[in-house]
């Protein structure tokens, strides 16, 4: 039962790997004018996020890069208020 069951979350993990951003860090960084740093983690598993919970499908660019000037816009303020 305990194989079964580790075989069973290893499959889940493996799928889950599998969901990526929509939006690339070479996309984000075009999107924003920035050049590569830590801002871009956050942001990419914020869209990875949606996408496993289906709030985002894996291939709509439009409403990641909606969702990514949105989240940046937020996170951006708290970062200058630091």
């Amino acid at each position: 039962d305990g194989l079964m069951a580790h075989c069973a979350r290893l499959l889940d993990e493996q799928e889950l790997a599998k969901l990526q951003s929509p939006l690339d860090g070479n996309a984000l960084m075009a999107l924003f004018a920035r050049p590569p740093g830590p801002w871009i983690r956050p942001l990419k598993d914020h869209l990875r996020a949606l996408v496993i919970d289906g709030v985002l499908a894996a291939d709509d660019v439009a409403g990641a890069t909606a969702e990514a000037l949105r989240w940046m816009a937020e996170h951006d303020t708290e970062e200058a208020a630091r």
